[in-house]
């Protein structure tokens, strides 16, 4: 299932229902000892996030906000190099709640940075949710529906 987004639902509840096999998670500031334990594996840091793959234990997080080109570019990189063959759409927090084509990330996040791919956002009844496209290197976005099964990308707070 994709994300399900509801304005009275609590920032958690907009993750996907079903987990997928690839996470991908931002963390702005360094995680508990805790949290790294419920979390190992291999850690990518960029100035003063952290991010890292395969990891879905952390509590309170959102689907990923891309709040500048800098953030856009790492965040696809990291995303071309960790699905190799599996080169399909991820799901990011940019969604449409009142269905009117008014964009906003699922966190609250200033929507800062706009990357549609060409005829996106496309206003096709019922495509509410954003995913990063693979044909572009996951540098831009395009409108789905809500209902279909893809990755995801999270942030996370610690």
């Amino acid at each position: 299932m994709g994300p399900d987004f509801q304005m009275d639902h609590s920032p958690a509840d907009l993750l996907p229902r079903k987990i997928q096999d690839l996470w991908l998670l931002l963390l702005w500031n360094i995680p508990t000892t805790k949290d790294l334990e419920l979390c190992r594996g291999a850690w990518v840091w960029l100035q003063q996030t952290l991010y890292q793959l395969n990891c879905q234990s952390l509590p309170s997080g959102h689907l990923l906000s891309l709040m500048n080109e800098s953030e856009a570019a790492f965040v696809a990189a990291l995303a071309t190099q960790s699905l190799g063959e599996n080169r399909s759409h991820l799901w990011i927090g940019l969604h449409d709640p009142s269905q009117n084509i008014c964009w906003r990330w699922s966190d609250n996040a200033t929507l800062t940075l706009v990357t549609w791919e060409k005829g996106a956002p496309t206003k096709t009844t019922l495509k509410f949710c954003v995913s990063l496209s693979p044909r572009s290197g996951f540098l831009q976005w395009k409108n789905q529906h809500c209902n279909e099964e893809l990755p995801f990308i999270c942030k996370f707070s610690a």
